[in-house]
């Protein structure tokens, strides 16, 4: 069995760098081309989620979204 470490959490509010946007990660997924984070987040108005490397976030805060367990 393997172990796959994440850096983010589910529920960690997260910033897309590129963007400048603040988003949620709610889900995570291990693949071919390694780890990636679903994040939801609005842009122009509409509520987006998208696929995306770690490489491409930054942690907002250490805190958690009210809506994350424990």
């Amino acid at each position: 069995m393997t172990t796959i470490e994440y850096s983010f959490s589910l529920g960690d509010l997260v910033m897309i760098k590129e963007l400048k946007v603040n988003g949620y990660v709610i889900g995570l997924f291990t693949g071919q081309y390694g780890s990636e984070y679903e994040v939801a987040y609005f842009y122009d108005g509409d509520l987006k989620k998208e696929y995306l490397f770690e490489t491409m976030l930054e942690m907002k805060n250490n805190s958690r979204s009210s809506f994350s367990p424990g």
